[in-house]
């Protein structure tokens, strides 16, 4: 199956961007914990940072319909360039100075808001029904290959290097040295500005007279909530179980063969006829991870990243492409972005609701009790996910 000009390099851009934000937002993240020690500051943190992701969103797509979409790619990596170079200024004062943090979030998820709603909205435009699900697991191969070679990247990086801080330092500047090539990249993609105004209200709205949209609406954010400890918390307590920088780093590189092994097979074998069973499995199995993680021990930090990346692909893939598919129903009357941005919203405040809830849990429970409740509370809407689709499409078979 051939893709186009446009899809190539789409890949092309998602997997090198992929390399360079694995390498810098895991060990960014390790790296805030080990100055700040606070689960709760990285929670507010990630609150932060996934709240921004959909303002910026909203303010990029509204940018979409004067400019092009590659200048909306760059505005993204310049702002996430932007708060590398800010925590490279500002090195240990985040330790005292708390504030530093949160600063640190706001850039980061602006940038990540007008990156990741472009590269969706051109995903959307530039692929085909007959070829979405190969293109997903192909661009999901890409990505977790990336990922593979981003932890053994950053170990080796921080092997060579006596002071741990050094390696840190040493990964960040790498990182934005990929993120102004990625720029000059994007400005070869055909992407003309969009035109077409699109009305969020509308899209919002919309729920009430479409069945299927507001399917994807309600899943989205359900999304959303099991997501939420997914972004930060998950990586955070399984690098504390492992105990090393290294350690963590050899097995993302292990955890992400198995995604790029399951990515590749959920591409081969997901089709629309199977595809809530697919995703029923891989919802089951990402519920069944963050069981594991309650151990809070070595095995329980291996068998969650195991559980993981194995079962992630499963319930993404089947999921984005029935959502796709609804949204491609409005591409000859509206300008998609708006759904494309409706689904951002709902994820990124599904996010930020979660972590709001871990960090009520852990205030008024003791010990890791209430991190505890948190973790199961949010990975059983694991399960609410699976009720949610199998419902649509036991009433709705079109898609």
């Amino acid at each position: 199956m051939k893709f186009s000009r446009d899809e190539k390099l789409l890949l092309i851009i998602v997997g090198v961007y992929t390399l360079a934000a694995t390498m810098v937002t895991t060990f960014a993240n390790v790296y805030l914990l080990e100055y700040t020690g606070s689960l709760i500051v990285m929670s507010i943190y990630s609150m932060i940072r996934y709240g921004v992701i959909g303002i910026a969103a909203l303010l990029s797509a509204k940018l979409s319909t004067r400019i092009r979409m590659s200048h909306s790619l760059s505005i993204g990596l310049a702002l996430i360039t932007s708060a590398i170079l800010f925590l490279l200024a500002v090195k240990d004062r985040i330790a005292s100075e708390i504030y530093l943090v949160y600063i640190t979030a706001f850039i980061w998820g602006f940038g990540e808001g007008f990156f990741w709603i472009t590269i969706n909205t051109l995903n959307q435009v530039v692929t085909q029904i007959k070829t979405r699900i190969y293109y997903l697991g192909i661009n999901g191969v890409i990505a977790n290959a990336m990922t593979i070679i981003a932890p053994m990247l950053s170990a080796f990086i921080l092997s060579v290097n006596e002071v741990e801080l050094s390696g840190y330092y040493m990964m960040f500047q790498l990182a934005i040295i990929i993120f102004v090539l990625i720029s000059v990249l994007s400005f070869f993609l055909h992407s003309a500005k969009v035109g077409k105004q699109f009305s969020l209200k509308k899209s919002m709205m919309g729920i009430k007279n479409d069945m299927s949209w507001c399917h994807v609406v309600i899943a989205q954010f359900v999304w959303g909530l099991r997501d939420a400890v997914t972004v930060t918390l998950t990586g955070l307590l399984i690098y504390e179980a492992l105990g090393s920088s290294t350690t963590y780093g050899k097995w993302l590189s292990f955890f992400a063969a198995l995604a790029t092994i399951s990515n590749y097979l959920c591409g081969k074998m997901v089709n629309h006829k199977n595809k809530i069973f697919c995703l029923t499995i891989g919802s089951l199995g990402l519920f069944l991870s963050g069981i594991s993680l309650l151990l809070g021990n070595y095995f329980g930090a291996i068998s969650h990243g195991v559980l993981h990346y194995t079962f992630m692909a499963w319930c993404t893939t089947p999921f984005s492409v029935l959502a796709m598919n609804v949204i491609s129903e409005y591409a000859t009357s509206e300008n998609l972005i708006g759904r494309t941005l409706t689904r951002e919203l709902m994820t990124a405040s599904g996010r930020v609701v979660g972590l709001l809830f871990v960090i009520i849990c852990v205030k008024m429970l003791p010990g890791k009790i209430g991190l505890n409740m948190g973790l199961v509370v949010l990975y059983s809407f694991n399960l609410l996910f699976v009720v949610i689709n199998r419902y649509y499409n036991k009433i709705n078979t079109k898609q």
